[in-house]
């Protein structure tokens, strides 16, 4: 197609669909690994199926594609053709790797939710990973004897496999590996039906290839998928318009944070670490090749950040950190939460006064990102609810989440919200220990995002962080809450619980991030000690004060800190009252732990 006559529309969604789906990329580079080094550590071999491919059905029950929005036609259509009774094996045809793997992802997800035809019920997607298989295969007979075993273990497994294979002509078809070596063997499987399978590949190499062999085109439907779709087109103008809203903070001083380089530079340094690698480009192929030759894999991606979350060996971050797309790289850090109001803070007072009485949050988003929120006692406006702990749920097992979610939008009432008309987005990135993931939690706030427009987020409310060790000006966190806040969203953040030491000794410097983002509000803890009035009220003894200690450090080593007027504002934060999520985890620690751990 000539330049001049491109679809902007079109090549604005491929590049944002682009960026998102690599992470399909990454979760079979990851999964391959990860089966190569169960195997080296126990001695026992893997299955060959576990080897060679990655489950998708796992990796979509485990919450991996979140935010990945489905080509409603396109998946249809492959679940059509998997669900017929002839030529039941499905190939995608498009220029676009990204779009391919949009489709196969699409049906992994309807397959992990039921919304398949009945003879589809129980089947499982394994995408075969290529790389490694021609890696293992040093001629043809070594080629055979691991796809024999792959489709023995398919045969045998407690679930009917799907077998993808991207790019098919790779090994069905006379230009296939090996001469077309494996083209019989798979072509008597699938006439046999011991498998069935996913194919991809371009238009061209799928006609030359494979449709013009008059043995291999009855088993195929083929099928187009080029085209934007209308929904798609309107991704791609939010997904310029958070372009637009991105951070244009400068990093400072060196490119590696203060705690991975102590940790690489220590005695014990583990061989391998989880960490975040913000780039310039998230998207780049050259970059991709080179974290490739250093050994790193990506486990997921936030690309409206540019940020990877990669797994990487500790021999590499030097190599990493010198290279020319890296911006800066840290540690994938564990994330923990924070824990009469309506007379208190004039709530009531607001209502009763005339005009104000409909200012209860109809038509706005607030995203909840905490441990889940279970419907009850109020809760009946949840518009969205996606898992970014890898659990699979979405409600409460912690208890947190729902407490957080009816103080702020719970029906009116002696427990009510302060906007009980508010749509609640429930994003849950706290497991049902209370615990998360740096990862997770940009995940969730790369979804945000995505999801703006549809559901008019205006608010995002953290009641959770970690330890601020970095610069805003390099901390991850703290760099995509100014891109939220740069697109109109406000952020509320949890100043955190560290006012005071094991000794009860006040302590200060102590603001967790994201609370050190200066343009986040960070909220800290008051004691109303139960009454209206507000001249005995005071900060409660584990509010986290400031000013920010984190800090960048130069070439020499010198620590330069932020040293910000934090928090902005308190609110009561002790001994209140809300929704409380049935069964859940929080109050037998609650009840172990005592007055030791506070929530806000």
């Amino acid at each position: 197609m000539a330049r001049g006559k491109t679809n902007p529309n079109k090549w604005r969604w491929l590049t944002a669909v682009g960026i998102s789906i690599s992470l399909l990329a990454g979760i079979v580079i990851t999964e391959a690994a990860k089966a190569q080094g169960n195997e080296r550590r126990s001695g026992t071999p893997q299955s060959s199926l576990v080897k060679y491919a990655t489950d998708l059905n796992a990796a979509a029950e485990q919450g991996r594609f979140n935010g990945i929005e489905e080509r409603t036609g396109d998946t249809n259509r492959a679940i059509q053709i998997l669900a017929s009774g002839s030529k039941n094996n499905p190939v995608v045809i498009s220029e676009s790797q990204a779009i391919r793997d949009v489709v196969m992802i699409g049906v992994a997800r309807r397959l992990v939710h039921g919304d398949v035809p009945e003879e589809l019920a129980g089947k499982r997607l394994f995408k075969l990973n290529l790389e490694v298989l021609f890696h293992d295969s040093n001629n043809a007979q070594e080629l055979l004897a691991h796809l024999s075993a792959i489709l023995s273990d398919a045969t045998n497994s407690d679930s009917k496999v799907i077998l993808i294979i991207d790019s098919i002509q790779s090994l069905m078809g006379p230009g296939a590996a090996f001469d077309g070596a494996a083209s019989s063997l798979l072509r008597n499987a699938m006439s046999s039906g011991q498998i069935q399978c996913f194919g991809a590949s371009t238009d061209i190499a799928f006609r030359q290839d494979v449709a013009s062999q008059e043995s291999l085109a009855p088993l195929f439907t083929a099928f187009q998928s080029d085209e934007a779709s209308d929904s798609s087109a309107e991704q791609s103008e939010e997904a310029a318009k958070s372009k637009d809203a991105s951070n244009d903070e400068q990093f400072a001083g060196d490119n590696v944070s203060p705690d991975l380089r102590e940790l690489i530079d220590g005695r014990n340094s583990p061989s391998h670490v989880k960490a975040l690698l913000q780039v310039n480009d998230a998207n780049s192929t050259t970059l991709r090749q080179q974290l490739g030759a250093l050994g790193v894999s990506i486990d997921a991606q936030m690309p409206r950040f540019g940020i990877l979350a990669v797994d990487l060996p500790t021999k590499a971050v030097e190599k990493l950190a010198s290279n020319s797309q890296t911006r800066y790289l840290s540690l994938d850090r564990s994330v923990v939460a924070s824990g009469h109001i309506e007379n208190t803070t004039g709530e009531a007072t607001m209502w009763s006064q005339s005009g104000n009485s409909g200012f209860a949050g109809s038509g706005v988003g607030i995203a909840i990102l905490d441990s889940g929120i279970t419907k009850m006692g109020g809760l009946d406006n949840i518009v969205l609810n996606q898992d970014f702990t890898g659990e699979g749920i979405t409600n409460d097992t912690f208890g947190h989440g729902t407490f957080v979610a009816s103080m702020a939008a719970a029906n009116k009432g002696s427990y009510g919200g302060t906007a009980p008309d508010a749509k609640i987005i429930n994003f849950r990135v706290l497991n049902s220990q209370g615990n998360g993931t740096l990862s997770g939690v940009l995940a969730a706030l790369n979804a945000v995002l995505a999801n703006k427009a549809k559901y008019n987020i205006r608010v995002v409310n953290l009641s959770l962080g970690m330890d601020a060790v970095d610069s805003y000006k390099n901390d991850p966190l703290c760099r995509a809450v100014r891109s939220l806040v740069n697109s109109g969203i406000v952020v509320v953040a949890a100043a955190g619980n560290d006012g005071k030491n094991a000794n009860n000794a006040k302590v200060y410097g102590r603001i967790h991030s994201p609370g050190n983002e200066p343009s986040a509000i960070t909220v800290g803890a008051v004691n109303t000690y139960g009454t209206d009035a507000r001249n005995d009220d005071g900060i409660t003894t584990y509010s986290s004060r400031g000013p920010t200690r984190s800090y960048w450090a130069d070439s020499a080593g010198v620590k330069h800190y932020d040293n910000l007027i934090k928090p902005d504002l308190s609110a009561p934060g002790n001994k209140i009252i809300g929704n409380a999520a049935p069964n859940m985890s929080m109050r037998s620690y609650l009840v172990s732990s005592r007055a030791s751990r506070h929530f806000s």
